[in-house]
Protein backbone atom coordinates (compact mmCIF):
# COMPACT_ATOMS: atom_id res chain seq x y z
CA UNK A 1 0.00 0.00 0.00
CA UNK A 2 3.21 2.44 1.07
CA UNK A 3 3.98 2.17 -3.27
CA UNK A 4 0.33 3.03 -4.07
CA UNK A 5 0.76 5.80 -2.02
CA UNK A 6 3.64 7.16 -3.13
CA UNK A 7 2.55 7.08 -6.93
CA UNK A 8 -0.92 8.70 -5.56
CA UNK A 9 1.11 11.73 -4.37
CA UNK A 10 2.96 11.76 -7.63
CA UNK A 11 0.44 12.39 -9.56
CA UNK A 12 -0.87 14.61 -7.54
CA UNK A 13 1.72 16.43 -7.90
CA UNK A 14 1.39 16.19 -11.66
CA UNK A 15 -1.98 17.31 -11.69
CA UNK A 16 -0.90 20.47 -9.75
CA UNK A 17 2.31 20.99 -11.93
CA UNK A 18 4.68 21.19 -9.42
CA UNK A 19 5.88 19.35 -6.23
CA UNK A 20 4.02 20.51 -3.11
CA UNK A 21 6.98 21.73 -0.75
CA UNK A 22 5.51 24.61 1.09
CA UNK A 23 2.51 25.40 3.48
CA UNK A 24 1.18 27.45 0.35
CA UNK A 25 1.66 24.52 -1.86
CA UNK A 26 -0.66 22.70 0.56
CA UNK A 27 -3.12 25.69 0.90
CA UNK A 28 -3.86 25.68 -2.53
CA UNK A 29 -3.79 22.11 -2.77
CA UNK A 30 -6.86 21.71 -0.34
CA UNK A 31 -8.58 24.76 -1.86
CA UNK A 32 -8.17 22.94 -5.34
CA UNK A 33 -9.81 19.70 -4.17
CA UNK A 34 -12.71 21.64 -2.04
CA UNK A 35 -13.78 23.53 -5.31
CA UNK A 36 -13.70 20.81 -7.56
CA UNK A 37 -15.19 18.39 -5.20
CA UNK A 38 -16.69 20.11 -2.83
CA UNK A 39 -14.87 17.79 -0.40
CA UNK A 40 -12.44 19.30 2.33
CA UNK A 41 -9.09 17.99 3.12
CA UNK A 42 -7.13 20.35 5.50
CA UNK A 43 -3.50 21.36 4.19
CA UNK A 44 -2.34 19.59 7.63
CA UNK A 45 -3.62 16.40 6.74
CA UNK A 46 -1.92 16.33 3.55
CA UNK A 47 1.72 18.18 5.08
CA UNK A 48 1.40 14.80 7.21
CA UNK A 49 0.91 12.48 3.91
CA UNK A 50 3.69 14.06 2.10
CA UNK A 51 5.66 13.96 5.14
CA UNK A 52 5.59 17.82 5.36
CA UNK A 53 5.50 17.67 8.95
CA UNK A 54 6.18 14.78 11.49
CA UNK A 55 3.96 11.83 11.13
CA UNK A 56 3.22 9.50 12.98
CA UNK A 57 4.42 5.95 10.90
CA UNK A 58 2.18 3.62 12.92
CA UNK A 59 -1.27 5.38 11.89
CA UNK A 60 -2.19 4.98 8.27
CA UNK A 61 -3.66 8.08 6.31
CA UNK A 62 -7.84 7.59 6.42
CA UNK A 63 -9.31 6.15 3.50
CA UNK A 64 -11.20 9.22 2.78
CA UNK A 65 -8.27 10.84 2.52
CA UNK A 66 -6.80 8.50 -0.58
CA UNK A 67 -10.57 8.43 -2.06
CA UNK A 68 -10.20 12.55 -2.15
CA UNK A 69 -7.40 12.73 -3.81
CA UNK A 70 -7.59 9.97 -6.31
CA UNK A 71 -10.58 11.59 -7.28
CA UNK A 72 -9.25 14.72 -7.43
CA UNK A 73 -6.21 12.68 -10.05
CA UNK A 74 -9.72 11.55 -12.29
CA UNK A 75 -10.29 7.80 -10.66
CA UNK A 76 -13.45 6.97 -8.92
CA UNK A 77 -12.08 6.22 -5.36
CA UNK A 78 -8.50 4.77 -4.15
CA UNK A 79 -9.33 1.33 -4.75
CA UNK A 80 -9.75 2.45 -8.53
CA UNK A 81 -6.73 4.23 -8.79
CA UNK A 82 -4.57 1.03 -7.50
CA UNK A 83 -6.50 -1.12 -9.71
CA UNK A 84 -5.68 1.22 -12.80
CA UNK A 85 -2.72 3.32 -11.93
CA UNK A 86 -0.01 0.72 -13.43
CA UNK A 87 -2.22 0.48 -16.80
CA UNK A 88 -4.40 3.03 -17.16
CA UNK A 89 -2.47 6.51 -18.06
CA UNK A 90 -5.79 8.07 -19.50
CA UNK A 91 -5.47 10.32 -16.76
CA UNK A 92 -1.70 10.83 -16.30
CA UNK A 93 -1.49 11.36 -20.11
CA UNK A 94 -3.47 14.00 -20.55
CA UNK A 95 -1.65 16.65 -18.03
CA UNK A 96 1.88 15.16 -19.60
CA UNK A 97 1.27 16.00 -22.72
CA UNK A 98 -0.48 19.70 -22.18
CA UNK A 99 1.18 22.91 -22.38
CA UNK A 100 1.48 24.20 -19.25
CA UNK A 101 2.85 27.51 -17.53
CA UNK A 102 3.58 28.33 -14.39
CA UNK A 103 3.46 31.84 -12.50
CA UNK A 104 7.41 31.11 -11.75
CA UNK A 105 7.79 31.50 -15.68
CA UNK A 106 6.50 35.24 -15.91
CA UNK A 107 7.42 38.84 -15.21
CA UNK A 108 5.54 40.96 -13.14
CA UNK A 109 3.05 42.84 -15.58
CA UNK A 110 2.84 39.77 -18.31
CA UNK A 111 -0.67 39.81 -19.49
CA UNK A 112 -2.53 36.58 -20.43
CA UNK A 113 -5.54 35.77 -22.60
CA UNK A 114 -7.86 33.40 -21.11
CA UNK A 115 -10.91 31.60 -22.93
CA UNK A 116 -13.31 29.50 -22.22
CA UNK A 117 -16.94 27.84 -23.50
CA UNK A 118 -19.27 28.92 -24.35
CA UNK A 119 -17.56 32.88 -25.51
CA UNK A 120 -15.88 33.61 -22.21
CA UNK A 121 -13.08 36.03 -23.16
CA UNK A 122 -10.90 38.02 -19.75
CA UNK A 123 -7.32 39.34 -20.42
CA UNK A 124 -5.80 39.08 -16.92
CA UNK A 125 -2.14 40.93 -15.62
CA UNK A 126 0.35 39.01 -13.52
CA UNK A 127 0.92 40.99 -10.47
CA UNK A 128 3.30 39.04 -8.07
CA UNK A 129 3.72 35.65 -6.84
CA UNK A 130 0.63 34.29 -7.80
CA UNK A 131 -1.64 37.18 -8.04
CA UNK A 132 -3.71 38.41 -11.52
CA UNK A 133 -5.42 41.04 -11.92
CA UNK A 134 -8.52 41.30 -14.85
CA UNK A 135 -7.83 43.64 -16.72
CA UNK A 136 -10.69 43.27 -20.11
CA UNK A 137 -13.76 40.65 -19.01
CA UNK A 138 -16.19 39.23 -21.86
CA UNK A 139 -19.16 37.18 -20.56
CA UNK A 140 -17.76 36.40 -17.59
CA UNK A 141 -18.66 36.56 -13.92
CA UNK A 142 -14.87 38.14 -13.00
CA UNK A 143 -15.12 41.81 -13.92
CA UNK A 144 -12.39 44.28 -15.15
CA UNK A 145 -10.38 44.55 -11.58
CA UNK A 146 -11.40 41.21 -9.87
CA UNK A 147 -8.10 40.09 -8.55
CA UNK A 148 -7.59 36.09 -8.09
CA UNK A 149 -5.14 33.71 -6.74
CA UNK A 150 -3.42 30.56 -9.72
CA UNK A 151 -0.34 29.53 -9.81
CA UNK A 152 -0.54 27.14 -13.37
CA UNK A 153 -2.17 27.33 -16.52
CA UNK A 154 -2.67 24.39 -18.76
CA UNK A 155 -4.53 24.13 -22.05
CA UNK A 156 -7.35 22.22 -22.49
CA UNK A 157 -7.81 21.79 -18.81
CA UNK A 158 -9.82 23.83 -15.94
CA UNK A 159 -8.84 26.94 -14.20
CA UNK A 160 -8.76 26.99 -11.32
CA UNK A 161 -8.80 30.06 -9.45
CA UNK A 162 -8.46 31.13 -5.33
CA UNK A 163 -9.06 33.73 -3.22
CA UNK A 164 -11.07 35.50 -5.78
CA UNK A 165 -11.55 39.99 -4.63
CA UNK A 166 -14.82 40.36 -6.72
CA UNK A 167 -16.05 44.38 -6.01
CA UNK A 168 -13.58 44.13 -3.25
CA UNK A 169 -15.23 41.60 -2.04
CA UNK A 170 -13.34 38.13 -1.32
CA UNK A 171 -15.92 35.24 -2.48
CA UNK A 172 -15.31 31.76 -2.97
CA UNK A 173 -12.90 29.87 -5.65
CA UNK A 174 -13.80 30.13 -9.24
CA UNK A 175 -13.32 27.19 -12.09
CA UNK A 176 -12.87 28.16 -15.43
CA UNK A 177 -13.74 26.33 -18.25
CA UNK A 178 -14.77 23.50 -15.78
CA UNK A 179 -16.19 21.00 -18.99
CA UNK A 180 -13.74 21.52 -21.57
CA UNK A 181 -10.86 23.56 -19.95
CA UNK A 182 -8.94 26.71 -20.82
CA UNK A 183 -7.30 28.34 -23.67
CA UNK A 184 -4.52 30.48 -22.57
CA UNK A 185 -2.09 32.90 -24.28
CA UNK A 186 0.33 35.08 -23.06
CA UNK A 187 -0.29 38.31 -25.26
CA UNK A 188 1.97 41.00 -23.41
CA UNK A 189 5.16 40.20 -22.16
CA UNK A 190 6.62 43.16 -19.69
CA UNK A 191 10.42 43.35 -19.65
Amino acid sequence: MNNDIEELRKQVERRVGYPLLSTRDFNLLSNQIYTMLGIQVSSTTLKRLWGYVEKDITRQPRMFTLNSLARYIGYDSFEHFQNNFGTATECESNFLNASSLHVRDLAKGTKLSLQWNPDRNIIVRFESEDLFTVVEAENSKLSVGDQFHATNFVQGEPLIVNNVLHHNELISNYVCGQKNGIHYEIIHHQL
